[in-house]
């Protein structure tokens, strides 16, 4: 599950076909985007209302859309298999893994055609995190959680070694709660699900409810 600090719940991969909010409850679910590719990572920008993941099919590629499911656009095209999608909220980026290309990269949430990639010696990189000025990271071959500049790659250390197969790697910290949308006062006004694409709010029901009068 990947946290949505603001709204009714975490963004989850609802199977291999389709992303998904929880509510409170796990059995309760709406679907936000379907017609998914394998993988498909997820990270939340919950203060801009958007959503970006990876699909794994025969041309891959990072997409983004609104928490609402709409607007979905390709947002990087030329990327192998990505992994580790991380929202850097401060610097306005996004990072990633590519278990192809062995690498991690950055682009910017503004301009995603502004890429830099920061580190580019590994043996298997997978899961990806982010805290102050450094990115965390897990490596399947050397068996490491290792960390190391987010700006430039430099000071790279290992942080853990003897460590098998770890899928993801999350930093929980206030740091990287901040923020505010409309779903934040109130569940914007919802009894259920509340769901903000970036201008305005709308309410949902989970799965096996009924929408009812707007909310």
């Amino acid at each position: 599950p990947v946290p949505d600090t603001i709204s009714s719940g975490p963004w989850i991969l609802s199977g291999p076909f389709g992303i998904g909010l929880t509510a409170t409850a796990p059995s309760r679910a709406a679907r936000g985007c379907d017609s998914l590719v394998g993988g498909s990572p997820v990270a939340v920008n919950p203060a801009a209302g958007e959503i970006y993941w990876s699909s794994w099919g025969d041309d891959p590629l990072i997409e983004k859309a609104a928490l609402d499911g709409t607007g979905r656009v390709p947002f990087v095209r030329d990327v192998g298999r990505t992994s580790g999608l991380t929202v850097d909220f401060k610097d306005g980026r996004l990072y990633w893994t590519d278990i192809d290309r062995l690498t991690i990269t950055y682009a910017s949430l503004a301009n995603p055609s502004l890429q830099k990639t920061i580190l580019s010696s590994f043996l298997q990189p997978y899961g990806l995190s982010l805290y102050g000025a450094n990115v965390y990271w897990t490596d399947w071959e050397s068996k490491t959680i290792e960390r190391a500049n987010k700006h430039n790659g430099s000071d790279r250390v290992i942080v853990q070694s003897n460590v098998d197969n770890v899928m993801d790697i999350l930093v929980y910290h206030k740091s990287l709660q901040d923020g505010w949308n409309q779903c934040g006062v109130d569940n914007g006004g919802c009894t259920d699900l509340c769901l903000f694409s970036g201008g305005q709010t709308r309410c949902a029901c989970a799965s096996h409810y009924k929408f009812v009068a707007g909310r």
